[in-house]
């Protein structure tokens, strides 16, 4: 099971990264990038120990919160080029919440389980 934590909280970090990279030319980028680098951030400190369940799940209800309010009217696609229709805007940033709470879930459920942590190499 630490083998599981390790590479799973590796790619989902990286995977935030990377999200957050890409929100740099977004309309407000003060928001999607620290979103996304607080679940990298909350990916790494996860391969080392267990993160408060209280906060996890905070932030999973926030998540899914923020996912339905942003949710479009209508729906009109994802991977269309955005031009002058902010559906599709708001239906990738309310996916990205989606995602994030997903991570979320599996944090929580890598936090319930025992001595499956990476233990900090010791100073000599």
């Amino acid at each position: 099971m630490i083998v599981v934590r390790y590479i799973s909280c590796i790619l989902l970090a990286l995977m935030f990264i990377v999200f957050a990279g890409l929100q740099y030319n977004d309309p407000d980028p003060e928001v999607w990038i620290p979103v996304y680098m607080l679940s990298a951030l909350l990916s790494l400190v996860a391969i080392f120990r267990p993160l408060p369940k209280v906060l996890l799940l905070i932030l999973i209800v926030v998540y899914i919160a923020g996912a339905i309010y942003l949710w479009p009217d209508r729906y009109e696609g994802v991977t269309m080029p955005m031009s002058h229709k902010p559906n599709i805007e708001y239906a990738r940033e309310s996916l990205g919440l989606l995602i994030c709470a997903l991570a979320k879930c599996w944090l929580l459920f890598l936090s319930s389980r025992k001595n499956v942590y990476l233990k900090p190499i010791p100073s000599a």
